[in-house]
């Protein structure tokens, strides 16, 4: 449980740094599909890192083991972003409740597939 509420500490602080890096090129008059892109870029990057040293507590980071989280998180990001347009857009559930659960279950499975396989070292048998 401890793991979990690290791993969403780490999740406030990405949502944080993708909003800021998203804000800033967009005020430098950046296209909303590259600010957006950098802004996943730079949360990806320090999640990979943070949850990897803080939450899962590895021996050694890599590119291999980025590639893996990524491999694991963008597919998720996307099935979030589908799930978000079928309860709101579909369904016709409040948009705050659509966000939020959607998020809620992107904070769990992530969790469940990086700790089982990116940082599966980690983890005690």
């Amino acid at each position: 449980m401890e793991a979990l509420f690290k791993y969403c500490i780490v999740g406030v602080f990405n949502t944080m740094t993708a909003a800021c890096v998203m804000v800033s090129f967009a005020f430098l008059g950046f296209h909303y599909a590259v600010y957006s892109t950098l802004g996943y870029l730079a949360a990806f990057t320090s999640s990979y890192t943070l949850n990897g040293l803080f939450t899962f507590k590895v021996e050694a980071l890599s590119a291999k083991g980025f590639m893996t989280f990524l491999a694991i998180n963008a597919p998720l990001l996307a099935l979030v972003n589908a799930a978000q347009i079928v309860l709101i857009d579909g369904v016709g559930v409040p948009e705050w409740m659509g966000v939020g659960a959607s998020a809620v279950g992107y904070t769990i499975i992530g969790f469940c597939l990086n700790r089982k396989i990116t940082y599966r070292q980690s983890v005690s048998p």
